[in-house]
């Protein structure tokens, strides 16, 4: 998340940046206004705390006719007070969603444009292959070869899901022993994470409030289904102050 002081102290070159991404300045501003009404929200919510706590502590010395105009002064603040928290409660959680929301800065080399069609081709790695033949695409060849039951999975589990088998399922767990070794030659801890994660990480990590309608929720638990071990990793060590040599 964005650091707020940083965006009202510098709030020009805030929008001028995020403009490059075509988020409008309005919304900026906007939050600029919700975190000053918040503020200020927070600080008349005080002083009739104090001036509550004040009251009740005169009680005990007051007298009897005094008493009943303190009361009655005391239940008006406190009608007041409550009424400044549920506004408080209600800016602070507009306040939250509108800082979620805030794009990180670009970098000033960054190429601005539309689409992907702006990126620019900084290097190229390699030449690409050429074949005295017709090539066939992935699809092609796992039909050839009986590696995969693409049709037979759409039917079972929907479509953009796979079932690779024979050789090409030998082959990719190969593969996958193969990087694991590679990585634990090279220093690397090997984990298994669970597929669930609870709400908060996905906050930390930009897919919420965004992606919510492209993620699955399990209501009964108050879980998520990840669909990546870095979700469940990059959160594994929260909240929790790192030595330099871990």
């Amino acid at each position: 998340m964005l650091d707020i002081k940083f965006i009202t102290d510098n709030t020009q070159w805030v929008e001028e940046s995020l403009a490059r991404k075509g988020f409008p300045a309005e919304k900026v501003d906007e939050l600029i206004e919700t975190f000053y009404a918040m503020n200020k929200l927070k600080t008349s919510s005080q002083a009739l705390a104090e001036e509550k706590n004040k009251l009740s502590n005169s009680i005990k010395s007051a007298s009897p006719d005094e008493k009943q105009a303190i009361i009655a002064k005391s239940k008006e603040i406190g009608e007041q007070f409550k009424a400044e928290q549920e506004k408080l409660t209600e800016l602070e959680a507009q306040f939250n969603d509108m800082m979620l929301r805030m794009p990180n800065y670009p970098s000033a080399e960054s190429p601005d444009g539309p689409d992907d069609t702006a990126n620019v081709v900084r290097r190229k790695v390699g030449e690409l292959p050429k074949f005295d033949f017709e090539p066939k695409d992935h699809i092609e060849l796992m039909e050839i070869n009986d590696w995969s039951e693409m049709e037979r999975i759409a039917k079972v589990s929907g479509s953009r899901t796979y079932a690779i088998k024979n050789d090409l399922a030998q082959l990719e767990i190969a593969i996958h022993m193969m990087v694991m070794d590679k990585l634990r030659q090279n220093g690397f801890t090997l984990i298994t994470v669970p597929a669930i994660s609870k709400e908060k990480p996905l906050y930390n990590q930009g897919y919420l409030p965004f992606a919510r309608d492209e993620i699955y929720y399990m209501p009964a638990d108050d879980v998520y289904l990840s669909g990546t071990a870095e979700l469940i990793l990059n959160s594994l060590r929260a909240d929790e102050m790192l030595a330099e040599n871990e």
